[in-house]
């Protein structure tokens, strides 16, 4: 979660202080999507963690557990699971 995504990447990247260590070993990061829109910071951290791991999210895992582990990493890995996000029924956005 952030509210600047350009000061976000870079500081995955390296260029400034306070990125993730666990991204470290995959610089360089872009920026390929922001989503935006939610309600409130709760929502926006609560979607964030259930795109990070979908398994275990109660609204997708349903979902998932029938894809290859293989089919979620990755660009169109994420795509797929921020698909059924905002396709599942508990609406991130909404109050």
């Amino acid at each position: 979660f952030t509210v600047n995504p350009k000061r976000r990447i870079r500081q995955h990247n390296g260029e400034l202080a306070m990125g993730a260590c666990s991204t470290r070993a995959l610089r360089p990061w872009q920026m390929v999507l922001v989503v935006y829109g939610f309600s409130s910071k709760a929502r926006a951290l609560a979607f964030e963690w259930a795109w990070q791991h979908p398994r275990m999210s109660r609204s997708i895992k349903d979902k998932v557990l029938t894809m290859t582990r293989g089919s979620l990493v990755g660009v169109k890995g994420k795509a797929r699971t921020l698909r059924e996000l905002l396709a599942s029924r508990w609406r991130w956005w909404t109050p």
